[in-house]
């Protein structure tokens, strides 16, 4: 079997069996960077959703969540209580 007729078997499985890139690319005999890339080049992208609420769910669970809570620090941090004094080495060019 041609490469050809390979990589186009393995993306017929993946558009219409779902099969995965990985088994796919292996039908392909290459690389799943290249069966992607074959894919890219026939406008086929590899997400594959069955509706809009399950790309959208997908989305909002790989956005990072972030949690802050004020004073989440406090006690981690300490100042001398010199901490505004100039330094004793910067005097002489303060005068």
């Amino acid at each position: 079997m041609t490469r050809y007729v390979r990589i186009n078997l393995a993306i017929d499985l993946y558009q219409h069996n779902h099969v995965s890139v990985g088994y796919c690319s292996e039908i392909a005999h290459c690389s799943e960077e290249e069966f992607i890339q074959e894919l890219s080049k026939r406008n086929i992208s590899i997400f594959q959703f069955e509706s809009e609420n399950e790309l959208i769910q997908d989305i909002s669970n790989a956005l990072p969540q972030r949690y802050r809570n004020a004073g989440g620090f406090e006690g981690c941090i300490h100042m001398s209580d010199d901490f505004d004094e100039p330094l004793e080495e910067m005097k002489e060019y303060m005068n």
